[in-house]
């Protein structure tokens, strides 16, 4: 009888493994696609501000200047400025991602990378905007 008792405990124990695993596996993938989309849309919202200050001081001209401050998440790998766009090379589980943020006028300059709290710098110089990080 105790043998039976002992099986059966088993079997259940057993059930409830093969029922928790898959959950758990689920929840950890999940949390994992969400935090990746929380980075994403965060890096994408830090470049649009960037670029929406960029092109408030190309058009209101030389010498015009902005200064602001913007937390930039761990994920942040490199980030370049081209004639018309703003690149973000983030890290995801899946290797390295690119999050572009076109805009209208030239952009140049030298974003740090570093995550944390940075004073941004935008400046307008005539025919681009010089953009820079400490």
């Amino acid at each position: 009888m105790k043998a039976q008792v002992a099986m059966e405990y088993l079997i259940l124990i057993g059930f409830v493994m093969a029922m928790l695993i898959p959950l758990v596996l689920l929840f950890y993938s999940q949390s994992a696609d969400t935090a990746l989309q929380v980075r994403s849309q965060q890096v994408r919202t830090i470049g649009q501000e960037i670029v929406e200050k960029a092109e408030t001081v190309y058009y209101l001209g030389e010498p015009s200047r902005l200064q602001f401050r913007v937390f930039f998440p761990e994920s942040i790998e490199n980030v370049t400025l081209t004639n018309k766009a703003l690149i973000f090379k983030i890290s995801t589980a899946q290797g390295l991602s690119d999050i572009v943020v076109p805009t209208s006028v030239n952009l140049t300059g030298d974003l740090k990378t570093s995550s944390g709290l940075h004073l941004v710098s935008v400046q307008s110089k005539g025919t681009y905007v010089l953009i820079n990080s400490t």
